[in-house]
Parts: structure tokens; C-alpha cells; sequence
């Protein structure tokens, strides 16, 4: 065989060049001085050249020195000084460069194995193994199946990594203080080198809590912190782990600081250590380690993945995002592990998967009734159990010192305050597509007797075969007050919750102050038709304590849309802090909150009922309460209650615009039909019956867009 040609002094420059990124036709204009002009010989010759195997194999070698020089200033620059680790990885990979180049002399190869042998392989999989062992014996935990106790694993006897401390000179030393705190702050230590958290994220550190809810603005350091658990948790051996987001761009923040974190523990080797592998069909990112563990990053746009595993942890990026109803999946995938829920995001209004945990809702097991499982509730300091605890907090952003604080003035100027409240704060608020945007968790309270003794009293129901919903209003003429709400879904019948209402319903108006005469009016549903029944009743001598009425039908006369209308006076009361929930009414308030608008068919209502104009997505209720509740704030829009004496219906400003519009179609019409002139007897009895009141004198109001009345 012929010997291969050595390279030259020139071609070695030539290689050196192309090696720096220079492409092969400028490289030999530097080096030959040839012109290479384009689609020349001379062109076509540096890129052969470039592919003969002396100057490919030289190319190679100045890449790979390269490479290293690059290695060793990533060591100087985030650690601060020189990594003896490092450096024999290093060193280790030139020395198997040198042995293994037959353009070295002998001399120089030889002495290249001689030092190899006395380096361990740093790839190998002990080696590795023995790295990350070292690193979660610092940090992590053992439980004890004989006594149910959990503790440091430092503390457990390991004669095989003392001996591997020792041999690559790793620290002996393990964290003083045994509490979970501590042990995180260790393994973030190793992970990043220049970062630490800032004080609004300890307590997601500090919290014992199983599950995590942090609600804060952008920019306050949310993805790092769910990059951190991440890391965290994929160190455990044999574990799996999601992170789930609408579409994977979203997770992208997350699943960059896991990849750094990762790159800084275990670097030049964490590649070997970590596989990635993405599937572009799915959208979904797996991540393996040596030890056994997996991440994959979870779309929701793919919930028929979201099934069939046993999980560990799921961290949930931008959890405002994604659908609420995948929650219930999520949940189900923990159970037999224990596993435990993240979900740190910017809120988007009241919907999606965080305010889902936000609220979370349940049955009680004691009394089998819904109820809103108050956050403060879920604390373990509190006493709740581990299994059921949840820590639900907030970040302000002007704890990250990377945050500029002068933005928080300059957005101000150039947002709305609900945009600045959700994107600046971090605070839930109504979101654009909310029906009922005024109505505010302030209206939660606790309402005196005092209060209640002046209201005239209405009970709405929406009854059903299998949902009943009811809810006691109150109302003295300026605010409207929830009282009590109803809900059962067993298989009691209607007539079985009316008498059982009936009976309950005079003992919440006596109980929260008010007088039994003044429950007024009771209104229902018309479907199913409720009047048999209650025609039933009193034929059994349990007749309804009230005067009885029923749902509004949409007819094309001056109200139009009575759900429309009365939806907008509620969202006019609500703006001018006239609405009240009581205490015992949390539930409905934060269904009405959540609660989104939906453009509906212009017309009458549908046969079904379905089309309401609204969304409502409470897996447990329904909208038979919102029903009932909206079917009571009628009564009061429409007049239909007799206040007590003494009180006076105070109107909105858009009830009078509404009144004015009214009132000026029908004096018109009688005019028209009648001719009588303006002031007269009838005329004035027409105002009254639209205003509430008489007819001051002559003269003339305006009332943009809605023409003119007279009244001066």
C-alpha cells in the first residue's frame, strides 16, 4: 500500500482556516493566494481539497482543540475558577486524540498511553453513575419501609462513594441543617453556579405542601422555578415526570433551564447522561437519564396522551392556558404514587387549569355536599394531611432583582387594569370573554342582621329531575344580597326538595334577621312545568308560602332578551358595588366570576334551553344555581318585588336609559293611536308606570341615542 502523503505547512494553514468556520474557497484565497472566483477550477480545487483525507482529518483535530479551548473558558467563566474535574475530562480527551493520530511521532503517542493509563475514563458508565450518585447523596432522601420515615441519605454508610470522593478529590462535606430546604438549596447549588432564588421563590422551596400553586406576573421567575423542580425531581431514580402545557412552544423557557441545569452538573458528559428524543407527530419531548427516570414534555392538544401512566410529579407550564378539564386527568395519574401537581403560571381570568386548583371544589364526605375547599384550608400548619395539602401563593415580581422595576409604571400608562392586574401583578381577574367582569371576590362577606332587616326576600329555583338548584335573595331597594344557595343532584325528586325547601326556606329568612312577611316572591323554572306539582302541595295541605311565578319567555317586545338584559343590569349593580354575597355563598360567587360569554343566536331562545349566552364549565354544578340565581336577579330588574315599607327601589343609570326608551315608544304609540296632547292625565300615569314616579312638570331631558322625554 502506498504511504499517505503528509500534509504540508500551507494545506495545515489551509485546514486551520476552514476548521475557524472560513468556507474552502476564501480559505485558499488566504492561504494560496489562488482567485477562486465563483463556479472557477480554481474554486472547485479548494473544495476538493478540503475533502482529501489528510486535510479532513486536520480539520477535524483543529475542531476538536477548538472545542476543548472552548470547554476550559465555560469552566473560568461560570465557575470562577479552574475545575480540577473538568480539566481531566479534558486532558483525558486529548491524550486519546494524541495516542490514536498516526501523523504523531512515536515518542508522542507512546506518552500519550502512558498518561491515559494512569486517567480513568470519565465516559464509562460506573464513572457516571458514581457522578450522579454523589450528587443525590447530597441532596436527596430515603425512606425507610420498617418505620415509615424518611431521611437524608448522607446519613446513610457509602463505603463505595467515599472511595470515589476520594480518588477524583470531591468534597466529604454534606449540608448541616436536615430539612427540605436545605437539601433543594444544595442540589441548585451544583445545578447553577451563578443563579440563586430570589425571595418570592423560598417558599415554593420551603413548602412541605404536596402540591404547588403559584400565581404570579410575568417575568417574576416562575419558569425558572418550575425548571428547578424539574431538575429536581428527574435526579430520583426511576421515576417519571411530566411537564404538561397547551402546545410544547410553551414549555420551552422550562425545558431550556432543565436542559443548562443538566448541561452545568454533568458537562462535557450530558449527552451521555440525558437522551433527548422529540416527536414532531405528538408534539411531546422525552427525556431519559441513566438512572432510570423520564420527563416528557405533555401537549394539551394531545389529551389522549394524557392517560394510562402512573406519575411522580406533573409540573404545569402556563397553566392558564390549558383547558380545565384536563385537571381530573392529571389527578387520576397520581394516586397510586402519591405523586404531586405544580402549576405556576400568569393568570388568565377566572378559566383554565390554575384557576381550577385555585377553586377547587369537591364533595364533602361527611355530609355529601359540594363545597369551595378554602386554600388556607390546605396548609399543613393548618392541619391538613400531606395527601390532601396544597400551598397556593403569589410572587410579587419586584423580587426578582433581574426585574425592571420602571416597566411597572410605563405598562400602567399603556394597559387596561385588568391587563395590568393579570400581566403586571399576577392577579386573577375577569378576562375579556367574562359575562359578569364587575363581579369581584370583595362582594364576599358577611352580611348583618341589621342589613337584612329591611330586604324583601325572593327564592329562585331551577328544578330538575336529577339537578335542583336554588338560591334565597334579599333585596331593601339599593343592594342586592345572596343569602343561601341549594344544590342537590340526588335521586330526590322536585317535589321531594320543594317540600324540603319549603320547610328550610322561612328558617334561613328568621335565621339571618329578616321577617317571614317579607319573603315576597318565589319563581321557577318552566321546564319541566312546576305548577302541577305545587297545585299537588297545597292539595296536601303543604301549600308554597309565596306568591308563585315562572321563567321569562324571550318575546320580540321591548325586553328582548330577558337573560341579556338582565345580565347587563347585574354587571350595572356589580360596577356600582350594589351586589352582596354572603359568606355561605362563596361557591356561587366564583361560578359566577368564572363564568364566560357566549355569543348567542340572535332571537328567541332555543327549544332546548342550551343556548343561554353563557359557558359554564363547573363539573359539579352545572349552571342550576346560576339558573336559579339569574331567574331571582329578574324578578328584581323587572319590579316584580314589593319592598318592605319605607324602602325604594334606587335604578341604575342603565335601568333609566332603558325606562326613558320605553316610555318614549309607548307615549308615541298613544299619541299616535290616541291624540291626546302632551301632559295630559293619561300621559302622566304612562310616566309614572315607567319611572316609579310622577311627572315632575314640562320640560325636556336627553338621553343620548335614546331620544328626548319631558319631565322638568
Amino acid at each position: 500500500m502506498a504511504n499517505r502523503k503528509r500534509i504540508s505547512a500551507k494545506e495545515k494553514a489551509f485546514a486551520w482556516l476552514v476548521a475557524d468556520g472560513l468556507s474552502p474557497q476564501h480559505a485558499a484565497i488566504k492561504v494560496f493566494g489562488w482567485k477562486c472566483e465563483t463556479y472557477s477550477t480554481e474554486t472547485t480545487k479548494a473544495y476538493n481539497l478540503a475533502k482529501t483525507v489528510r486535510v479532513k482529518d486536520e480539520i477535524e483535530s483543529k475542531r476538536f482543540q477548538l472545542k476543548n479551548e472552548a470547554d476550559v473558558e465555560h469552566n473560568l467563566i461560570s465557575a470562577g475558577s479552574v475545575d480540577r474535574e473538568q480539566l481531566r475530562r479534558i486532558c483525558y480527551q486529548n491524550l486519546e486524540q494524541i495516542a490514536d493520530d498516526p501523523h504523531k511521532s512515536a515518542k508522542a503517542r507512546f506518552d500519550a498511553i502512558k498518561a491515559l493509563e494512569k486517567l480513568s475514563d470519565p465516559s464509562t458508565d460506573m464513572n457516571l453513575i458514581w457522578r450522579w450518585i454523589d450528587i443525590i447523596w447530597r441532596g436527596g432522601k430515603a425512606h425507610c419501609p420498617g418505620c415509615h420515615n424518611s431521611f437524608p441519605l448522607w446519613k446513610i454508610d457509602n463505603p463505595s462513594l467515599q472511595e470515589y470522593r476520594v480518588a477524583n478529590d470531591l468534597s466529604m462535606d454534606h449540608p448541616e441543617e436536615d430539612d427540605d430546604y436545605t437539601r433543594r438549596m444544595e442540589l441548585i447549588a451544583k445545578a447553577d453556579l451563578r443563579k440563586r432564588p430570589h425571595p418570592g421563590q423560598v417558599p415554593a422551596l420551603e413548602a412541605p405542601e404536596r402540591h404547588l400553586v403559584l400565581t404570579a406576573a410575568a417575568r417574576s421567575g416562575k419558569s425558572y422555578l418550575l425548571g428547578l423542580f424539574a431538575y429536581m425531581a428527574i435526579l430520583l431514580p426511576g421515576i417519571e415526570v411530566w411537564v404538561l402545557s397547551r402546545v410544547y412552544e410553551e414549555a420551552r423557557s422550562e425545558v431550556e433551564f432543565l436542559r443548562g441545569f443538566i448541561k452545568t452538573l454533568f458537562y462535557p458528559y450530558h449527552n451521555l447522561m440525558v437522551k433527548e428524543r422529540f416527536d414532531h407527530k405528538s408534539g411531546e419531548m422525552t427525556l431519559t437519564t441513566r438512572w432510570g427516570s423520564e420527563l416528557k414534555i405533555k401537549s394539551a392538544k394531545a389529551p389522549g396522551s394524557i392517560t394510562g401512566r402512573e406519575l411522580e410529579m406533573c409540573l404545569v407550564a402556563e397553566p392558564a392556558w390549558v383547558p380545565n378539564d384536563l385537571y381530573e386527568e392529571v389527578r387520576a395519574r397520581m394516586s397510586s404514587r402519591l405523586g404531586r401537581i405544580l402549576a405556576f403560571g400568569t393568570p388568565k381570568g377566572y378559566g383554565g387549569f390554575l384557576s381550577r386548583m385555585v377553586n377547587i371544589r369537591g364533595v364533602d364526605p361527611e355530609t355529601g355536599k359540594y363545597i369551595r375547599i378554602k386554600p388556607e384550608d390546605r396548609l399543613i400548619k393548618n392541619g391538613a394531611k400531606w395527601t390532601e395539602s396544597m400551598l397556593v401563593y403569589h410572587i410579587n415580581p419586584v423580587d426578582n432583582p433581574e426585574y425592571v422595576k420602571s416597566e411597572l409604571e410605563a405598562a400602567r400608562k399603556e394597559l387596561t387594569e385588568e391587563e395590568y392586574a393579570s400581566e403586571f401583578r399576577g392577579e386573577m381577574v375577569a378576562d375579556e370573554g367574562a359575562k359578569y367582569p364587575h363581579v369581584k371576590e370583595y362582594m364576599l362577606r358577611k352580611v348583618s342582621r341589621d342589613e337584612y332587616e329591611k330586604c324583601a326576600f325572593i327564592q329562585g329555583i331551577d328544578q330538575g329531575p336529577r339537578n335542583f338548584g336554588a338560591i334565597m335573595c334579599a333585596y331593601d331597594g339599593e343592594k342586592v344580597y345572596m343569602v343561601r344557595e341549594y344544590y342537590d343532584n340526588s335521586d330526590a325528586t322536585i317535589k321531594a326538595n320543594l317540600l324540603k325547601l319549603r320547610k328550610t326556606a322561612p328558617m334561613i329568612v328568621q335565621g339571618v334577621g329578616g321577617h317571614l312577611h317579607n319573603w315576597k316572591l318565589t319563581i321557577l323554572d318552566n321546564n319541566p312545568q312546576p305548577d302541577g306539582i305545587i297545585s299537588e302541595m297545597a292539595t296536601e295541605n303543604t301549600p308554597w308560602p309565596t306568591e308563585c311565578t315562572y321563567k321569562h319567555v324571550n318575546k320580540n317586545v321591548n325586553m328582548d332578551d330577558w337573560r341579556e338584559e338582565t345580565s347587563s343590569w347585574i354587571n350595572q349593580m356589580a360596577a356600582a358595588g350594589r351586589m352582596v354575597f354572603d359568606e355561605e355563598c362563596d361557591q356561587l360567587l366564583w361560578q359566577v366570576m368564572e363564568v364566560l360569554n357566549k355569543p348567542r343566536v340572535e332571537g328567541r331562545e332555543t327549544k332546548s334551553g342550551s343556548d343561554k349566552g353563557w359557558v359554564v364549565r363547573d363539573p359539579y354544578r352545572g349552571d342550576h344555581v346560576l339558573d336559579a340565581w339569574l331567574l331571582a336577579m329578574w324578578t328584581i330588574f323587572s319590579n316584580q318585588i314589593e319592598l318592605p315599607e319605607g324602602a325604594q327601589h334606587v335604578k341604575t343609570g342603565w335601568e333609566d336609559h332603558k325606562a326613558a326608551l320605553e316610555y318614549r315608544i309607548a307615549r308615541d304609540e298613544k299619541r299616535e293611536i290616541g291624540g291626546y296632547v302632551d301632559n295630559s292625565p293619561s300621559e302622566r300615569d304612562l310616566f309614572k308606570s315607567h319611572f316609579g314616579r310622577e311627572k315632575e312638570g314640562k320640560g325636556t331631558f336627553t338621553f343620548p341615542n335614546l331620544g328626548n322625554y319631558d319631565d322638568a
